[in-house]
């Protein structure tokens, strides 16, 4: 039984210390992101009757119309 738990607890082991001595997300992460979002930016119109408008706003806002089997305003 210890030549099983001691394999399994090393392996643990390496793996945990791998996630805590990684290096936190830095900034070029955050801008990254920053530019998708910037991408996003924008109406995007659905490519069949129900799908709908979606629009997002710089300001984090978002609206979402003419979808479902009927578009209603």
């Amino acid at each position: 039984m210890k030549m099983v738990v001691a394999p399994a607890a090393a392996v643990l082991l390496a793996g945990l210390a791998q996630v805590v001595l990684a290096e936190p997300p830095g900034k070029e992460r955050g801008k990254e992101l920053a530019a998708l979002e910037q991408k996003m930016l924008g109406a995007w119109k659905g490519r069949v009757g129900c799908d709908g408008r979606l629009v997002f706003r710089a300001d984090g806002t978002y609206e979402l119309t003419e979808y479902g089997p009927a578009p209603i305003r």
